[in-house]
C-alpha cells in the first residue's frame, strides 16, 4: 500500500521546528537552506518510491527504513540530521496509523551507526537489511481512539 508521506511544509511545521526548540542540546539547528530543503523533500518522497507502478519499498518497515536511511545519509544539514530523523520517523509512522515501541536511546544509537559508517554499497545493504529487520520487530499498528492513557515510547 502506497504510504502517506510528509509535505515539506508538514516536515518544517513539526519536525524542524521542534527539533529547534526543545532538543538544541550542544549543537544548535542552523537555519534551513533551500539545499537543505530539496535533500529533504527528495527524503520525504522516499517511501512512497515507485518504478513501473510499482513501489520500491514494499512494507511499512522497508519504508520507514528508506525515509531513516536517507535523511542520515543526505546529510541535508550541518547539525541536527539524527536528531531530525528520528522525529521525521516517528512521524511518518504516526501519519500511516503505525508507532514505534522502542527506547528512543536505541534507535538514536542506531542513526549515529549510519551517519558514521564509512558508505560503501556492500555496507549500507547491510545497515539497510538491519534496519528493515529493526523496524519490522518495533513498528505496530494503532488505532487511535485506544491510546488514550497509554505511554507511547
Amino acid at each position: 500500500m502506497k504510504p502517506k508521506v510528509l509535505t515539506p511544509e508538514e516536515f518544517v511545521e513539526i519536525c524542524y521546528n521542534f527539533v529547534k526548540e526543545e532538543m538544541k542540546y550542544d549543537e544548535p539547528i542552523p537555519e534551513i537552506t533551500e539545499e537543505g530543503l530539496n535533500k529533504i523533500g527528495y527524503c520525504l518522497t522516499k517511501p512512497a518510491l515507485e518504478i513501473s507502478n510499482k513501489l520500491l519499498f514494499n512494507t511499512i518497515a522497508e519504508q520507514t527504513m528508506a525515509l531513516c536511511f536517507c535523511i542520515c545519509k543526505q546529510h541535508c544539514f550541518i547539525n541536527g540530521n539524527k536528531r531530525l530523523a528520528l522525529i521525521t520517523t516517528f512521524l511518518f509512522l504516526f501519519k500511516n496509523g503505525y508507532i514505534l515501541r522502542t527506547k528512543q536511546p536505541l534507535l538514536y544509537l542506531i542513526t549515529n551507526g549510519i551517519v558514521n559508517i564509512p558508505p560503501s554499497r556492500s555496507r549500507d545493504d547491510l545497515i539497510k537489511r538491519g534496519l528493515i529487520e529493526f523496524f519490522e520487530s518495533s513498528i505496530e499498528k494503532f488505532d487511535i481512539t485506544t491510546l488514550i492513557g497509554k505511554k507511547l515510547f
